[in-house]
């Protein structure tokens, strides 16, 4: 298979990228937007101030870089990089960081960010468009780190580098790991690709062969990463590792949560990734 990598000096379509999971010291209204503007700064220019959204589960912030190269090395550093201070760290005993103490950072189309015309600086940036649906993938949300069992053959990706190589060819490399049964490559609204998707095995043991090849490392935030999909495991229901059915349970909060949030939240399950 190719040595996959991320290309360096890669400009991608986008100035704007989103961020959460901060670290609890900076989740304040008065600090946050110095602490994140200080963090972004130093891989170039913002093009105004970071918009930033407080919503009951967590924050979102959204920022436009000047350049696109730059917005992208800010994303492909930070993204999963453990947010914790090194108090935390030894009070943890210096165990790997779960998923929500660790930034996630990811490329989204211009027209996500707004800001008032007086904050912006350089070009012109277009209104959102409210009329796209938004995404989340479950997986974004958490990764799944607890022990795999033999129901287990799917494989969510981060860090593909999808500016190196094209679907067809990434299909290719996937086979010599086993006979894949799907592949899904993840989009933005827009259609535009992202470097994420799921990858599902005709069975577990090859599955494994891919995890073991792209484990999850803490200091190797540059290459592909393989865990075990927390979205098949959801599927699986109480036959599964996680011995619950999660997805009724979901289903049966959904007209709680369209009534709280005034939206139409739809919860999609099979294809290959649960999503929101």
């Amino acid at each position: 298979p190719p040595a996959l990598a991320p290309a360096a000096g890669h400009v991608g379509a986008s100035r704007v990228l989103q961020m959460w999971n901060f670290p609890r010291a900076w989740v304040d209204p008065e600090l946050l937007e110095g602490k994140v503007t200080n963090l972004l700064s130093k891989f170039g220019k913002l093009a105004g101030r970071p918009r930033i959204d407080w919503h009951a589960s967590g924050v979102v912030v959204t920022a436009l870089f000047l350049d696109a190269n730059e917005a992208l090395t800010a994303k492909n550093t930070l993204d999963k990089v453990d947010n914790r201070t090194e108090e935390e760290k030894k009070a943890g005993q210096n165990r790997l960081a779960t998923g929500s103490e660790r930034f996630t950072v990811q490329m989204v189309p211009e027209t996500t960010y707004y800001a008032p015309a007086a904050e912006r600086v350089g070009e012109p940036v277009a209104e959102p468009d409210f009329t796209r649906p938004i995404k989340v993938y479950v997986d974004d949300l958490q990764l799944s780190d607890s022990v795999p069992c033999v129901n287990d053959r799917e494989i969510f990706l981060r860090n593909i580098p999808l500016e190196d190589y094209t679907e067809d060819q990434l299909r290719e490399w996937l086979d010599d790991f086993g006979r894949v049964e799907r592949v899904v490559f993840l989009r933005t609204p827009a259609g535009e690709l992202v470097n994420k998707g799921y990858v599902r095995f005709a069975t577990h043991q090859e599955a494994m062969g891919l995890v073991a090849a792209f484990p999850q490392v803490a200091d190797d935030e540059g290459n592909v990463k393989g865990s075990w999909s927390l979205s098949e495991r959801l599927e699986q229901g109480e036959e599964g590792q996680l011995r619950a059915d999660v997805l009724g349970t979901l289903l049966a909060r959904l007209p709680v949560l369209q009534e709280h949030l005034q939206s139409e939240v739809r919860l999609v399950s099979g294809g290959g990734a649960i999503h929101f």
